[in-house]
Parts: structure tokens; sequence; C-alpha cells
């Protein structure tokens, strides 16, 4: 994918790899995060034959990762589909049988109620995965690293060809946890983009795939 913001120089953003776009210029910094949020139209994005790519589509924005927390509803038709097409016949029917018998036991409390009342027997499975509430643990909500990690392994299960876009990385990942990042990216296969606020003799730090840099001139730096 080709990332364009304005009239500066394209970013590319590949699969498995970690791309970086950089400034110190407020202006910039400000537009690239309102656009990718599909607030204004000065981001473009492209696929490899240059046609154009819708940023709700292509763009997973999951922002500062170490001041909010991720939900899971954002993904949850795709898990959903994932853990019902994963399920064994064995755990399928045990499934069924389990909420069965709760569905037994529900109408025989109705029975005692004297009135005409029953339930109605929903064996889809979404629905059951609904009901069950699936949701991140909150101990993994407290580590920034791990939530980034979580978001590439549910892409890479899920089959989600969006390209997560992060900010502000420098203020909760360590180096080493950067250079963590950098060998895990390829092994998910998925596509990361660091929008990130800086001065330019910072770059050491994002040494971790591709460094753009934007600076207070608007002057392209590559």
């Amino acid at each position: 994918m080709r990332f364009s913001y304005a009239s500066h120089n394209e970013v590319d953003v590949t699969p498995g790899k970690i791309a970086t776009l950089a400034t110190s210029s407020s202006v910039v910094y400000t537009e690239l995060i309102q656009e990718v949020q599909g607030l204004n139209e000065q981001i473009k994005l492209f696929d490899e034959s240059y046609n154009e790519l819708s940023c709700n589509k292509a763009i997973d924005w999951c922002g500062d990762v170490g001041c909010r927390t991720i939900e899971v509803n954002q993904y949850l038709t795709k898990l959903e589909r994932l853990i019902s097409e994963s399920l064994a016949d064995e755990d399928r029917n045990q499934i069924h049988d389990s909420l069965s018998n709760l569905y037994s036991t529900v109408q025989q409390q109705l029975f005692l109620t004297d009135l005409p009342l029953e339930v109605t027997y929903d064996f889809d499975m979404k629905h059951l995965l609904k009901f069950a509430k699936i949701h991140f643990d909150e101990k993994w909500q407290t580590n920034p690293y791990d939530i980034i990690e979580s978001v590439l392994k549910v892409h890479q299960e899920c089959g989600i060809e969006s390209c997560v876009v992060l900010t502000n990385v420098a203020h909760y990942l360590t180096v080493s946890e950067m250079q963590e990042l950098k060998n895990s990216v390829p092994m998910t296969g998925q596509s990361l983009l660091l929008l990130e606020f800086c001065v330019m003799n910072q770059r050491d730090y994002y040494d971790v795939g591709t460094f753009n840099y934007i600076d207070e001139d608007f002057v392209d730096w590559y």
C-alpha cells in the first residue's frame, strides 16, 4: 500500500514490515492524526496498481495504546466467524448439548408460573458467542506492547488486511520492545505504520523499518 500525504513523498506500507512517518511539525502531525481517522482528505491511499483505497477499510486506527484500551467489538464479527469455523464437530455438539440443557432448565421454571410462556431454542453459534460476551483479558490491557502484539495476531488469525496504525510508541515502548516488535511483525505478516512526533536525532529509535521524516519547514527526509 502507498500512503500519500498532501504534496509529500509517498510512504510504502508493506505487509510484514514497519514503516514510520515522523515529523517535528505540529501542523503536519495534527493533520496526519486527523486524516487517518477520516476527518479530512489530505491523505490518499493506493494499492500497488495505484487504485485508490478507502481509508476506513485500509486503516485500522489504534492510536496511542498507552492511554486507551482496544475494544474487541471492532474485531468481534471476524473473531466470531474464526471461532465458529474452527470448532470441531465434537466441540460443537458439546456446546449444543449444554445450551439445550440451559433452555430446558429455563423452560421448566416457566412452567411453574402457570402462564403460557415458552423459550425459543436458538442454536446459532454466532448468537451464542455474543451471549458469551467475548472480551480481551483486562490484565492484557495494561501492557502496551501486549496490546500491539495481540492486535497484530488478531489481524493474522482473522485475515484482516488493513494496516495497523499507531502513534506515540516512543512514550511507552522500550528500545528492546521495539526490537521485539521488529521481529514479531514479519512473523504475523501484517503491515504496521507508526505516526510519530519527534526530532530528527531520535531516528535511531525507529531503526526497525523504513523511516520517513517531515521537518518543521515541511521538507521531506527519507
